[in-house]
């Protein structure tokens, strides 16, 4: 960031990021610099955690609370995932997780007070979520929860999607929704931790 307040990226990827994220988070509320993450993959979660401290930025997962910990504990029991997913944040859902159980823990981050911003992350290559190209036009598939629960909050989201071109209607029908979507999770880690600590250290200014 300059003395002047502008945010200046490093290479054009990352410029192309944090205009998505102008953009698509324009009007949303920048409270502070903890993050709430969500995934289906174990090396995304260690991904996400490892690229919270950058050159430019710094942000962190928040320590969450008692409440949200029983109400994620709440949503494991209701999908059958109790045994195989350790409450932490950013939490691994497993690749068992089907839409509804990630739907259901966006929501709960969004809603919770600890959380200042959410990522939710999936690999898409599961036939428990309905990814799949023919399978965009059902209603219970992300491609339709996760714009309706963007629009809902005014808590910054943000959604990757770690496949290839094969998904590449998901991710676009995500992103025509309103939410910004990348392609990897430490990606969305490193875009949003610049802009959230830009935003942040202007509310301060």
């Amino acid at each position: 960031m300059t003395t002047s307040g502008a945010l200046v990226a490093d290479t054009f990827a990352e410029f192309e990021n944090l205009v998505q994220l102008a953009t698509q988070l324009h009007g949303r509320e920048f409270s502070g610099r903890r993050l709430g993450g969500i995934s289906n993959a174990g090396y995304e979660v260690v991904g996400m955690a490892d690229a919270t401290v950058g050159s430019n930025y710094r942000v962190s997962f928040a320590a969450l609370s008692d409440k949200t910990f029983t109400g994620l504990s709440d949503i494991l029991k209701r999908h059958k995932l109790e045994a195989l997913v350790n409450l932490q944040n950013p939490i691994d859902l497993t690749p068992m997780a089907p839409d509804a159980a990630h739907e259901e823990s966006v929501r709960l981050m969004l809603e919770c007070g600890e959380v200042d911003a959410v990522i939710a992350s999936f690999v898409p290559l599961t036939p428990t979520m309905k990814t799949t190209a023919d399978e965009l036009s059902d209603a219970s598939s992300l491609a339709h929860k996760l714009p309706k629960l963007f629009k809902e909050s005014n808590k910054p989201l943000v959604v990757a999607i770690d496949s290839g071109p094969l998904y590449d209607p998901l991710a676009r029908a995500i992103r025509e929704g309103g939410v910004p979507v990348f392609r990897s999770a430490d990606a969305a880690v490193r875009a949003l931790g610049r802009y959230i600590c830009h935003k942040t250290r202007a509310k301060d200014a």
